[in-house]
């Protein structure tokens, strides 16, 4: 069974603008409005839906306690 629904991939990058331009040229993704996070980030839409988000990636000592990786 393939993929049927997508809706928030974050994806963090050292190159944001590369990873933005890469979907929007090669998948036909839209890079549309977000709020004001007070970083630069990129969302990605298809149609009317955001899907994938695009932030800088930073070490991983540095991360912010919201982008912590899961435990199992």
């Amino acid at each position: 069974m393939g993929l049927r629904f997508l809706e928030h991939l974050l994806i963090l990058t050292h190159d944001p603008e590369g990873t933005r331009d890469w979907f929007v040229n090669n998948l036909g993704f839209r890079d549309g409005e977000h709020p004001d996070f007070g970083f630069p980030v990129y969302w990605l839409y298809i149609g009317q839906q955001d899907v994938i988000h695009i932030g800088q990636a930073t070490s991983p000592t540095t991360r912010t306690p919201t982008l912590k990786r899961p435990t199992m």
